[in-house]
């Protein structure tokens, strides 16, 4: 099985969401024609008006679609129930790992050579603080959104190695850009700071791992092209920092300073994560990642956006 290879058309789920969209834009850059399976909203329409050949589908609906166009690379990106108590709901989480082989076997269907499956921190459940995150940290996940993205990557890799596509799984850290969620804390900061309001934060002494969407994008196209086959990718930007730096960060960004930040205004959640980074080593080893846009700068292009997007409305 090829381990690197040229890639000049792509196939993906989860496309409407900050890294699917990333993902997009990286891909047109690199002139690969584009395939993209979504559910039927005014982001996958403006894919089409695009010129984005798009599928109007549901996950669970995968499995019954036939297509004649061939294409060389699938990323799985797509997954339901993502944030608060449905991280929490076994019988939705499960239905992913079906959804997950349902993409595999469509991978198969269009003739797809490399298959990048897009996993989560929260597979790791708790670890012990100050230990980088890496493909050999023990995985011990404490939600079942997390112990159903770990059997989805077990599953997904022993189907690839049956069907004869490479495949390769990215665990992705904490991320933020442009058609980021509006309920994240990146978000929710832009806004606050934007409207001048208050900003309540914990006391933001915990250090933290960002990177930037459009990084990450180019990240997963590197693991398609270059990625070893049944390698687990950990991606992140490496580094971890304090979070009153990125905090302040969004606030230089934004330019308010009728904007106020509560540092300490409330709690941190219980069992909050105190470090967070990424041992990227076999992502640069490997593949030739690394990380280009520092925070400040990605910070900065993404309060552009949503400003624009005020203006729209």
């Amino acid at each position: 099985m090829i381990d690197s290879f040229e890639i000049k058309s792509a196939a993906l789920t989860g496309a409407t969401g900050a890294i699917g969209r990333a993902l997009i834009n990286e891909l047109l850059k690199n002139g690969i024609r584009v395939l993209v399976f979504a559910r039927e909203s005014e982001r996958a329409r403006e894919l089409e008006r695009l010129g984005i050949t798009v599928v109007y589908t549901d996950l669970s609906e995968l499995e019954n679609i036939h297509l004649s166009e061939q294409y060389d690379a699938f990323f799985h990106l797509g997954w339901n129930g993502t944030r608060g108590e449905d991280r929490l709901n076994e019988q939705l989480q499960k239905k992913n790992v079906e959804y997950t082989l349902s993409a595999v076997r469509l991978a198969k269907r269009l003739g797809c050579k490399s298959f990048v499956g897009v996993g989560s921190q929260a597979e790791y459940g708790r670890v012990e603080s100050g230990v980088k995150l890496s493909p050999e940290t023990e995985t011990n996940p404490d939600t079942f959104y997390g112990s159903e993205k770990l059997n989805a990557m077990q599953e997904a890799r022993k189907l690839c190695g049956e069907l004869g596509i490479k495949f390769c799984w990215c665990r992705v850290l904490s991320t933020y850009g442009i058609g980021d969620n509006p309920n994240n804390l990146i978000m929710y900061l832009i806004n606050q700071c934007i409207s001048g309001g208050e900003c309540n934060l914990t006391p933001c002494e915990h250090k933290w791992d960002y990177l930037f969407t459009e990084d990450l994008a180019r990240g997963l196209l590197l693991i398609s092209k270059r990625g070893v086959n049944g390698e687990i990718y950990v991606i992140g930007s490496g580094t971890a920092r304090d979070m009153k730096e990125y905090v302040n960060a969004v606030y230089d960004a934004v330019g308010n300073k009728d904007a106020k930040l509560n540092f300490g205004a409330i709690d941190y959640y219980p069992n909050q994560v105190m470090y967070l980074c990424a041992d990227i080593s076999k992502l640069v080893i490997d593949t030739g990642f690394v990380p280009e846009i520092p925070f400040e700068e990605g910070i900065k292009k993404t309060v552009e956006w949503y400003k624009k997007e005020i203006d729209k409305d």
